[in-house]
């Protein structure tokens, strides 16, 4: 199945080193059927972690899983977007409130098109050498010379794809955890590949509220950053929790009102359904029962129903 994967999405074995996480040593010897490798001077089993890893590329679970993939209206919305730009090699801002599946989504159209679509997750402690570094890393170019060095490398490699036929895609998670000099930054290599990457980023309505700071800070770039980005911005809206849960509640086989009504009074948002359901769906599993309001507020020390 790897062996297709990696025809079918046209890479390189490499790639899918980098994409699954996987050391190439292992992964050849995986990819010809050899479940051996060597460590110092002894042979050892390959652990089965790493076949964990490729069979979560492939979209397959080694282990029971308790909670299911839905397309939901907001995951079908993002992966049309980042296709749409993928495609396009146009700039898009998708702004989603948070919880909603905007990584998870991001995840998910990384597995469906790994083939040059690059992510890199901004967090508050990211430098900007980071960011080359990992831009470097997932486009397979060599980790070494200053941060301006690499910079150009990127640029000559996103380059050197687009021109041998290649849709590359840089997309940035988490857009609203950047500060001033990583969106001058982002603005000077949006300017370096424009014509020949597609550049996405993602986030929440504070990503929003970034850019507009930005714009009226007058700061050096910030309103260059802005206009940039603006034309590309596409909010997901979200439904009400009825009747968004509803796929959640069908799927795991929650049919009592009171249930569900209980579940959407606590839960804000997908990732607090699935923080609340998911290991309450395993435990109950684990006592051969069906999981049910009055065991899920046991579980959760709330009110017994009256």
């Amino acid at each position: 199945m790897a062996s297709q994967y990696i025809a079918d999405k046209k890479l390189t074995a490499a790639d899918f080193s980098r994409i699954s996480k996987v050391n190439q040593s292992y992964l050849s010897n995986i990819l010809n059927g050899v479940f051996m490798a060597s460590a110092g001077s002894s042979t050892v089993e390959i652990a089965d972690k790493y076949f964990g890893m490729i069979a979560s590329v492939l979209g397959y679970e080694i282990k029971k899983s308790y909670w299911p993939h839905i397309n939901t209206r907001e995951f079908k919305e993002m992966i049309a977007a980042m296709a749409d730009a993928k495609e396009s090699q146009v700039v898009k801002t998708l702004i989603i409130d948070t919880g909603w599946g905007k990584t998870y989504s991001v995840e998910q159209f990384k597995k469906v098109t790994p083939l040059h679509t690059i992510t890199i997750t901004m967090h508050s402690m990211m430098k900007i050498s980071d960011v080359f570094n990992e831009l470097c890393t997932q486009l397979g170019i060599p980790d070494k010379g200053t941060k301006g060095y690499k910079r150009a490398q990127v640029i000559i490699k996103l380059r050197e794809i687009k021109k041998n036929g290649g849709k590359p895609l840089v997309r940035i998670d988490e857009g609203e955890n950047m500060n001033m000099e990583m969106m001058r930054m982002i603005k000077g290599f949006y300017d370096a590949v424009l014509g020949y990457a597609s550049v996405v980023m993602v986030g929440t309505e504070q990503l929003w509220e970034l850019m507009q700071s930005a714009k009226v800070s007058d700061k050096q770039g910030g309103p260059q950053f802005f206009r940039r980005f603006k034309a590309g911005v596409r909010r997901i809206k979200t439904q009400s929790k009825a009747e968004s849960f509803k796929p959640f509640f069908e799927a795991v086989g929650i049919t009592d009102k009171s249930f569900r009504v209980l579940l959407c009074e606590t839960c804000d948002n997908y990732g607090e359904l699935h923080d609340y359901l998911e290991p309450a769906l395993r435990a109950a599993d684990q006592q051969g029962t069906v999981l049910t309001e009055n065991f899920f507020r046991l579980m959760y020390d709330m009110p017994k129903m009256a």
